[in-house]
């Protein structure tokens, strides 16, 4: 069966055989600064591989935008050297590219032979060293460096070049508002953090063109972090490249001396990268390839015959073996066995660096990575919008790229959706799931959202308090004890769609259930409210066993699978959705009574926090709210002592706590007190002696149920 994948492709003046093309990942095989019989061994394997061009990673276009001495530097010395591989892969059928760039503040003294330069004057705390900002003649000089560097490669027979302008390296550095700070025309707002991208695109394109090369640019679609490039700008900056007229926009993201992790995704090549690294020879047993980090098929390297058998047999050697001994490899060459020549200082540290560069893992993409790549590929080919939002400053465009999923930036789709405050939606684009909605807290999450532009879905185990609710959303009203007041709503007049499910949650199969009623409501979570909770001021040894389980499965199972059941369905969308689950003040104190309650809650607080680490990759929010009193019937208070507490400040409403809850998950918070005065309380609450709990106990005993 014929695939499209295998057919040839025209990438500008270049024809490919396939559509297939390695990527610009650093390879680490050079050695002062130039090419290596490894390296060359490398590409043409690639390129026998049947691949349609393969890509030599990270030249540097001058002296001070070399970051290893593995690294290249595209000069007129080692063109001899380049032209070798690139004839060798032209013989197997592939054409050849490399990936040009300058690194900006990733370098040492001793690699640029100067102080790192960049955007901005300061300190990388990446590379431990301080950084020079670069100088208007400098910033000429190294954009004329990038035409140059073309005019280099096609000396040495490559048919395109790509450059790198992503990954926190110059050009990038110049696009990030989190390292240009500078306040001349090249910093501030996004035009004039692009002017040094322009130049030095101007000149690679005009010399890729002179020399009939194909060209492609590396860009970012995010930083991978807050205060750096999102989406809006993102699409700004691929309009400007484009419009240079390159062949081709490589999409990535991520910051390697800020959030290397949104770099290097995927899994992790452990046993291959052992091969590479001079921690070999202290592996002293056999270790079998297991699982999709090592499949089990024959891999064959290049010049390698020994290790080839190696890998089909799914073992390592044993203590004492050096790779590449016996293969005529002396001290000081150019294998991976290779050692350091005796009287030539060595520099560990940078060499590790260097290393865990070049064994970064295959850029597998994520599902969220090709949504991301999709709106800006969709923007690209959308005409110019008339809509005024189109013309926000750079600023806005980053606050409204952090607000909740759903059609809610206009920046983003150019279809003319607004956005109020943080937290709104384009009214009935997103939908949101709150569980124990029908009274109290989970009561105004609902009503809050809806206010929001939410539509949702309710869940509890009365579907008379929840039809209620779900008349009041309905009705746009708000309730007696501090509802959502409707000046407040962006979405005013809006009437959501309401669903309600009945469920028993405090049950192993309940979280399940739910989320398949969800679905077969036809809903989409974006945001997730985990708040239905058991109530329980007794002893352990008074509390029956059957009020012990529904308690944790209540506040322990369920929430647990409804966040994976959720955040699973987020990251399949490519959605940035949020989570909140409801814990409690009582976590903190350990009194007579409490101890099912806040063991429970204590677990649901240290689940979001650590979860929320796992997710936040994925662009989810996970926020944690530990409340102490709140006015609700939860504790079996009547009305009247509701608000009596409520106006000496013990308890606060149940609409201030969703409130808060709120503004905190939209600001990405992992975990939240509400009203400062309880946090003071923390230490103290940790630490109460026995000899003040004993007369409290003794007081509470007969309001124990």
């Amino acid at each position: 069966m014929s695939s499209t994948l295998f057919t040839p492709y025209k990438l500008g003046p270049v024809t490919l055989r396939n559509r297939t093309i390695r990527s610009a990942a650093f390879e680490s095989m050079g050695k002062d600064f130039g090419p290596t019989r490894q390296l060359k061994d490398y590409h043409v394997a690639v390129a026998r591989g049947g691949v349609g061009m393969t890509t030599l990673a990270y030249a540097a276009v001058c002296r001070s935008g070399l970051s290893f001495n593995k690294q290249l530097w595209l000069r007129p010395e080692i063109v001899p050297g380049l032209r070798e591989i690139t004839d060798a892969v032209h013989r197997e059928g592939a054409a050849a590219a490399i990936q040009i760039g300058h690194c900006g503040n990733m370098t040492h003294w001793t690699t640029a032979g100067q102080m790192p330069i960049g955007a901005s004057t300061g300190f990388n705390l990446y590379a431990y060293t301080p950084v020079r900002g670069m100088k208007r003649r400098e910033i000429e000089q190294v954009a004329r460096d990038f035409g140059t560097a073309v005019r280099t490669a096609r000396d040495a027979g490559f048919d395109s070049v790509e450059v790198h302008a992503g990954h926190g390296y110059l050009i990038s550095q110049f696009l990030s508002p989190y390292t240009n700070h500078r306040h001349d025309e090249y910093g501030g707002s996004l035009e004039n953090r692009m002017r040094f991208m322009r130049m030095c695109l101007g000149e690679a394109v005009e010399a890729a063109r002179a020399c009939g090369m194909a060209i492609t640019v590396k860009h970012n679609m995010y930083d991978g972090f807050k205060g750096g490039i999102e989406i809006p700008e993102s699409i700004e900056i691929a309009k400007v490249i484009e419009s240079f007229g390159v062949d081709g926009i490589v999409l990535s993201g991520g910051f390697v001396s800020k959030a290397p992790m949104a770099v290097m995704r995927g899994p992790i090549p452990i046993y291959t990268m052992s091969y590479y690294s001079p921690l070999w020879s202290l592996y002293d047993k056999t270790v079998p390839l297991r699982g999709v980090l090592f499949p089990r098929r024959r891999q064959e390297i290049p010049g390698r015959p020994e290790r080839s058998a190696d890998l089909r047999r799914g073992t390592r050697q044993p203590r004492g073996h050096r790779p590449g001994a016996g293969l005529g490899i002396r001290a000081g060459s150019d294998g991976p066995g290779a050692r350091q020549r005796p009287g030539v200082r060595r520099k560990a540290p940078r060499g590790r660096r260097g290393d865990a560069k070049r064994l970064r893992p295959p850029k597998l993409l994520h599902r969220a990575d090709v949504l991301r790549g999709h709106e800006v590929l969709q923007a690209l080919l959308q005409p110019p919008a008339t809509d005024r939002r189109r013309t926000q400053t750079p600023a806005v465009m980053k606050r409204e790229a952090i607000t909740p999923c759903g059609e809610h930036t206009a920046a983003v789709s150019g279809s003319g959706r607004s956005v109020g405050r943080r937290g709104a939606v384009a009214p009935g684009s997103a939908w949101a799931l709150v569980t124990g909605a029908g009274s109290g807290i989970g009561r105004c999450y609902a009503l809050r959202l809806a206010a929001l532009g939410y539509n949702l879905v309710l869940a509890g185990n009365r579907r008379e308090p929840l039809e209620t609710v779900c008349g009041e959303i309905l009705a746009a009203g708000a309730g007696p004890d501090g509802g959502v007041r409707k000046a407040a709503s962006p979405a005013a007049g809006f009437r959501p769609e309401v669903r309600i499910v009945e469920i028993a949650l405090a049950r192993i199969e309940a979280a399940a259930e739910l989320w398949e009623a969800v679905r077969r409501e036809g809903a989409a979570i974006d945001v997730l409210v985990n708040n239905a909770g058991i109530f329980s001021f007794r002893d352990i040894l008074q509390t029956p066993a059957e009020r012990i389980e529904r308690i944790i499965l209540l506040h322990d199972l369920t929430n647990t699978q409804l966040c994976r059941m959720a955040a699973a369905d987020m990251v399949r969308r490519g959605c940035r959705g949020h989570i909140l689950n409801m814990s409690s003040y009582s976590l903190w104190m350990p009194f007579p009574g409490l101890a099912l309650y806040s063991a429970s809650k204590a677990y649901l607080r240290s689940f979001s926090v650590a979860f929320a680490k796992e997710v936040r990759e994925h662009g989810i929010r996970v926020t944690a709210v530990c409340p102490a009193g709140v006015a609700t019937d939860l504790y079996g208070l009547t009305p009247r002592w509701q608000r009596i507490g409520t106006r000496l400040g013990v308890l606060i409403t149940a609409d201030s706590c969703a409130r808060r809850g709120l503004r905190a998950l939209w600001r990405g918070r992992r975990c939240i007190v509400p009203d400062w005065w309880n946090r003071v309380w923390i230490p103290l609450c940790k630490i109460l002696p026995m000899w003040v709990l004993r007369p409290v106990r003794r007081f509470t005993m007969k309001f124990q149920k």
